[in-house]
């Protein structure tokens, strides 16, 4: 029997999402078109539709302007209205409208990461489990509906990387534990949490 905590429960079952990427396209047209798509495939896939809308970012281009190293983006779930802050990483890669490495995979998956908690996320606190939860959900988002090269995705499957690596054990071994160990039961018992 394979070792109950793991966090290797992210499938792959969809397909890609299109993005654009046109050189025709100035880089914020790039980013507003790759970021309505993703916000789109969000839609289909949790929900929430009414939420999406209300939904503010800010972007930042600057490195220089940027105040918080490190961080991708962050999310002001407590304020009104919620309101989204993407960091000059985040912007690139988005922009790009493609993912060929795995710090563009990080971009993204913060992007999603921090629209879950804008959608789905409890504003009077942010458990373990919430953390966990939607890292777990956001990468496996961002592995079924962004294009990225085949070996790449497969590379990310062997071998994920997570921020908030021992949330997402601790949601993983609950989530097995929940679902009688079968991976796929346990990704669609954490959809069923943040539907």
């Amino acid at each position: 029997m394979k070792h109950m905590n793991r966090t290797d429960i992210v499938g792959v079952d969809l397909f890609p999402t299109p993005t654009a990427s046109s050189k025709k396209l100035t880089p914020q047209q790039r980013f507003a078109i790759n970021y309505q798509l993703i916000q789109d495939a969000l839609e289909r896939t949790f929900g929430h539709k009414t939420l999406l809308h209300k939904i503010q970012y800010e972007v930042v281009t600057d490195p220089k302007k940027w105040k918080y190293p490190g961080v991708l983006a962050y999310c002001t779930t407590k304020a009104k209205p919620i309101k989204i802050v993407y960091g000059p990483e985040v912007y690139k890669a988005i922009m790009k409208g493609e993912i060929t490495n795995r710090k563009e995979f990080r971009a993204y998956e913060a992007m999603v990461h921090e629209n879950l908690h804008a959608l789905v996320g409890d504003a009077k606190y942010n458990s373990l489990f919430e953390e966990g939860s939607t890292e777990l959900l956001a990468q496996r988002f961002v592995l079924n509906n962004v294009q990225m090269p085949k070996r790449l995705r497969e590379e990310l499957l062997k071998k994920p990387e997570y921020t908030y690596e021992p949330f997402v054990k601790n949601v993983a071994s609950i989530a097995l534990l929940m679902a009688d160990g079968d991976p796929v039961k346990a990704m669609r018992w954490l959809e069923r949490t943040k539907t």
